[in-house]
């Protein structure tokens, strides 16, 4: 992927610092064989484009397309990630949860998309009013020891906030 399309990223963080895109598939979390057969086809760089411009839409609909042609297929749990993320654009927050709570649950802590997940997970859960959940889901993020720094970072700014402005949440950890 290249700078300029994780640059516009940025658009799709409501204000906050780039996120970066489901770059590759994620390898060692997948079926045996999965990784291996599969190739990053033209398809699924449209997807990104579109994540890239904050077209949600049209990037959940470009992700349905590539998953229901087999060959070109992802594997599940990118799939999962990337949808999440795209549903994330579309601002379609129950999507977000249905997506990317799978992705939190089946996915390794030790990958790099895991905070990212956990974040967007917990803003989505914010913004459907469901503040203990989001709590847990921003905890959650702060709990990892992935190197990504940044989610944790704004995970932890908006956990204070919820703790500030919703003085009946818990946000012990």
């Amino acid at each position: 992927m290249t700078d300029a399309v994780q640059a516009e990223e940025s658009g799709l963080s409501q204000g906050a610092a780039a996120e970066p895109a489901a770059g590759a598939p994620i390898a060692d979390q997948e079926q045996p064989g999965a990784a291996e057969s599969w190739s990053e086809p033209e398809e699924y760089v449209r997807v990104l484009s579109a994540l890239a411009s904050g077209e949600g839409a049209q990037a959940i609909a470009r992700l349905e397309q590539l998953q229901a042609q087999p060959p070109l297929a992802l594997p599940e749990l990118a799939a999962t990630y990337l949808s999440g993320m795209a549903h994330f654009a579309a601002l379609d927050w129950a999507g977000v949860v249905a997506h990317l709570r799978q992705y939190v649950v089946n996915g390794s802590p030790d990958d790099w998309h895991m905070p990212w997940a956990y974040l967007r997970l917990g803003q989505a859960l914010e913004e459907l009013g469901r503040l203990d959940e989001a709590s847990l889901a921003y905890r959650g993020c702060l709990m990892l020891t992935a190197r990504e720094r940044l989610p944790r970072q704004l995970a932890f700014a908006l956990m204070s906030r919820i703790a500030d402005e919703s003085p009946g949440v818990s946000t012990a950890p």
